[in-house]
């Protein structure tokens, strides 16, 4: 089974969340007896379904499981406190309008974000925090007065402790939503890699390390003649690729030589050479590596994209080829074994 990604382990995170708090609530009026207006019991069940949803069905794309998950706190909170709008109670009125504003921020963010828009993620992680705030401010006044604590003070309490776990989810590396500057930095990335190399060559995730890790191992060659000491081949991925990676360890130097070469040639007449002198690796949102940059002297360097073939977008041709070869790995597999077993 595959390991299931932080991302999407932090959105399901998210939706147990929503699951736990509509099901609190909803229990909690049963146990008491209490009669929650109608707008009360829409807010619990939309979290209790829209916590569901987010689980099973927006877990997989991290930027619309937290979208969706957001939606679904802003619709909640509009449905809450909506006709407290009109008690006669002024505080009671402010507080619901706050929530109510607040929800209202939460959903055009939310869908924003569905919509591409993105923004970052300070602006959800303030509105949550408002909430906090509130729902923290509601239950430590009524303590500071020494005023029996009733189960609407109790709620409040549990939905900071909620709305203060999900800011700590929103923060974490794997989850942060990237600022306006850090995409306009994305974006140029993107353009000046599809502008000057292929964008469909990749090396697999897999071979990274055999570039970062120079550590002599069975991947290696050794060359006895020459003052090359060992080299190795990396794949270059994507179509009609004719060039493959060549990596030289020379005797006396421990730094990388890079060299583009023909595919399935040990002919030296090459695309590119060069020293490499640093390495620097780029993440993505989902936190893994998606370009390896390599620099060399007086400011040159290569970028080389990271990609694989599992993760990648194949279409309907490219998933049945995929599961035929597999098929067909499997089927060899077997029968190389029950030969084996025969001698």
């Amino acid at each position: 089974m595959k390991q299931m990604e932080k991302s999407e382990f932090y959105i399901v995170l998210m939706g147990l969340i929503l699951v736990f708090n509509g099901a609190f609530f909803v229990i909690k009026n049963l146990v008491v007896g209490t009669n929650d207006s109608l707008g009360e019991l829409a807010s619990n069940l939309i979290e209790i379904f829209g916590g569901l949803a987010a689980i099973f069905w927006f877990r997989k794309e991290m930027i619309k499981g937290v979208a969706f998950c957001l939606l679904v706190i802003g619709v909640s909170c509009i449905c809450s406190d909506f006709e407290y709008l009109y008690d006669e109670d002024l505080i009671i009125v402010i507080e619901s309008l706050l929530y109510v504003v607040t929800g209202v921020v939460l959903v055009y963010y939310s869908i924003s974000l569905a919509m591409g828009l993105k923004t970052g993620s300070a602006k959800g992680i303030l509105c949550l925090a408002v909430l906090g705030c509130l729902e923290l401010f509601i239950f430590l006044s009524v303590a500071h007065r020494g005023e029996p604590l009733t189960d609407n003070e109790w709620g409040s309490l549990v939905l900071a402790i909620e709305h203060s776990v999900i800011i700590f989810i929103l923060t974490r590396k794997e989850m942060m939503l990237p600022s306006f500057t850090r995409r306009l930095r994305d974006d140029s990335d993107t353009l000046f890699n599809n502008m000057v190399t292929d964008s469909s060559l990749y090396i697999e995730r897999a071979d990274v390390g055999r570039l970062t890790d120079l550590a002599d191992g069975p991947e290696w060659t050794h060359i006895e003649d020459g003052p090359i000491e060992r080299e190795s081949v990396v794949a270059l991925r994507g179509q009609n690729v004719g060039t493959e990676l060549l990596l030289q360890i020379w005797k006396g130097d421990e730094r990388l030589h890079l060299t583009v070469r023909g595919k399935g040639t040990d002919s030296y007449r090459i695309t590119m050479s060069m020293v490499v002198e640093q390495t620097v690796l780029f993440d993505n949102d989902a936190g893994k590596v998606c370009k390896i940059r390599l620099y060399g002297r007086d400011g040159v360097f290569a970028d080389i994209a990271v990609n694989s073939y599992d993760e990648m977008s194949k279409g309907y041709i490219g998933t049945i080829s995929q599961i035929i070869r597999v098929k067909k790995a499997a089927k060899e597999a077997a029968k190389a074994l029950i030969t084996n077993k025969d001698e």
